[in-house]
């Protein structure tokens, strides 16, 4: 992101219909009693999480972090991000 001048990198799902369900997958009663205002988590990759460091290094250190639900931008008065292009290929 530095090289290519952003500051921020937020996912945007193809398709708004993608269904969710609770980040936090937890039985604790606090965590039941805060859900709906809690994150979520998508159904497949790249939107579902995991809780295990072995299974998340993996992807992350193989594979391309350059994923068409990325939107790469620049923070608010920092002038005009690069071209989309440049950040769908990670230019």
């Amino acid at each position: 992101m530095d090289a290519h001048g952003y500051d921020m990198c937020r996912p945007v799902p193809a398709d708004p219909a993608t269904p969710t369900r609770p980040f936090l997958d937890f039985a604790a009663g606090y965590v039941r009693r805060a859900v709906d205002r809690l994150p979520r988590q998508g159904d497949r990759m790249p939107w579902l999480t995991s809780t295990s460091y072995r299974a998340d290094v993996r992807p992350l250190r193989a594979d391309s972090v350059v994923d068409p639900e990325l939107h790469f931008a620049r923070a608010a008065g920092r002038g005009p991000a690069p071209d989309a292009a440049t950040a769908a290929t990670g230019e």
